[in-house]
C-alpha cells in the first residue's frame, strides 16, 4: 500500500485548511469488514487522526450516517439484512471525487469512537454494523467464509470433505465444540438460546452448521465483539475531531428509565461495610459490573477498586475475570428489587443498612 501526497506534504503536516491530495488504498476487505484483526495493523501505519486532516469532511459525514441509522434501528434485527438500506458514501452523496474506500473504513472508527461511552449508542451501532457486515459476507463463498471467521473471532472451521461445490450433497462446515464454547461464550453469544451448544448438530466432537447458520453466526459475532471492543476503548479519550459528533448525538439519546436513576444507591452503602461471607457472587452480580457499566471505569481501574473492597489478593483472578464479563456484556448489577424477591442468599450476607427499608 503506498501513500503520495502532492507537493509531498506530510499527512501530519496537513491541516483541516490546506487538505492535500491523498492517495491511499485500503483493502476491499477491511472496507467490508474494518473491525478484521489485521484492521489494527492498517491503522497503526496509517492513523486514524493524521488520515482525516486530508478527508475531513467526507469521513464525519460518512460517521454521521452510520449513528443515524443506528439511532434510528436500536433494536434491528441483526440477520435482516435487507430491511437495513446502508448506503455507501459515494451511492449516497453521488461525491465520486473522495477516496470511497478510505471514507468507508475510517468512518466506522469514528462512529466507534462517538459511540464508546454511550450504552444506547453501542449496542444500536453494534446492530446496524453486524448487519452491514452481514450483507457482504453472504456473497462470501465458504472457503472465504472461514477464513473470515477465523481472523475475526479465532473460530476453527472447517469444511466437510466432499462437500465444496460439485461434491455431491449440501456443504457442511463443522467446528470443534470447545473452540465454539470458548468463542460464544467469551462474546456472550450463548445468552441466546440458538447458539447454546444443546440446539446445535453435536457429532463425535463437532458442530455441524450449514452455510446459512454460519452466515448468521458471523452477524452475531460481530455484534459481540463490537459491544466488547466499544467497552473497552471507554478510559480513551475521544479525538477533538469527533467530539462534534458525540454532542451533536448526545439529545437524540433516550434516557434511560427512571428506576435505574437510584436503584444502585446501596451499592454506595455497601462499600462502606466490608463482607466476609458470600464475596464470590456479590463480586460477580454486584461489585463487577457496578465498577464498569456504572460507573464506566476501565478494566484495571474497576480491577483494583474490586480487590480494594475485598481486601484479598486470593480473589484478583477472580475480580478480573467478572469485570471482563461485565465490560463484554454490559451487565448491570443486581437491583435492590431483584436481590429482595430473587436472591436471598445475597440479602443475607448483605450488612444491615445496606438495603432501603
Amino acid at each position: 500500500m503506498e501513500r503520495e501526497l502532492k507537493e509531498n506534504i506530510s499527512l501530519s503536516e496537513a491541516s483541516l485548511r490546506q487538505e492535500p491530495k491523498l492517495v491511499l488504498n485500503v483493502d476491499p476487505k477491511l472496507v467490508k469488514y474494518p473491525f478484521l484483526r489485521s484492521a489494527r495493523d492498517f491503522l497503526l501505519t496509517y492513523p486514524l487522526d493524521e488520515i482525516v486532516k486530508s478527508v475531513h469532511r467526507p469521513i464525519l459525514d460518512q460517521a454521521r450516517y452510520r449513528l443515524t441509522l443506528a439511532v434510528n434501528n436500536p433494536k434491528f434485527d441483526i440477520q435482516n439484512v435487507r430491511k437495513l438500506g446502508y448506503e455507501t458514501y459515494e451511492r449516497r452523496t453521488r461525491d465520486s471525487n473522495n477516496p470511497e474506500d478510505v471514507i468507508e473504513f475510517y468512518s466506522y472508527f469514528v462512529a466507534v469512537l462517538a459511540s464508546k461511552n454511550e450504552p444506547f449508542l453501542t449496542l444500536a451501532l453494534a446492530r446496524t454494523e453486524a448487519a452491514r457486515a452481514k450483507a457482504y459476507f453472504v456473497k462470501e463463498t465458504p472457503q472465504q467464509m472461514v477464513a473470515l471467521l477465523k481472523e475475526a473471532a479465532g473460530l476453527e472451521l472447517k469444511l466437510e470433505v466432499g462437500a465444496e461445490r460439485g461434491g455431491g450433497r449440501p456443504i457442511s462446515i463443522t467446528c470443534p465444540f470447545e473452540k465454539l464454547l470458548e468463542v460464544t461464550t467469551e462474546y456472550e453469544l450463548t445468552r441466546e438460546a440458538r447458539w447454546q451448544l444443546v440446539n446445535t448438530r453435536l457429532i463425535g466432537g463437532l458442530v455441524h452448521f450449514s452455510v446459512n447458520d454460519v452466515r448468521d453466526l458471523f452477524a452475531a459475532l460481530v455484534q459481540g465483539m463490537m459491544i466488547s471492543g466499544m467497552r473497552s476503548l471507554r478510559s480513551a479519550p475521544v479525538p477533538e475531531f469527533v467530539q462534534s459528533l458525540v454532542e451533536e448525538f448526545r439529545p437524540l439519546i433516550p434516557p434511560p428509565p427512571p428506576r435505574q436513576q437510584n436503584q444502585f444507591d446501596y451499592i454506595k452503602r455497601l462499600l462502606e461495610h466490608p463482607i466476609t461471607d458470600g464475596r464470590h457472587r456479590v463480586i460477580w452480580l454486584i461489585l463487577a459490573p457496578y465498577f464498569t457499566t456504572v460507573r464506566g471505569m476501565d478494566e484495571a481501574t474497576a480491577t483494583d477498586a474490586v480487590l480494594s473492597y475485598i481486601g484479598d489478593s486470593r480473589y484478583k483472578q477472580f475480580i478480573r475475570y467478572n469485570v471482563r464479563r461485565a465490560m463484554r456484556s454490559g451487565l448491570f448489577p443486581l437491583s435492590e428489587q431483584s436481590i429482595r424477591r430473587k436472591h436471598p442468599d445475597i440479602l443475607a450476607v448483605l450488612p444491615k443498612g445496606v438495603l432501603a427499608k
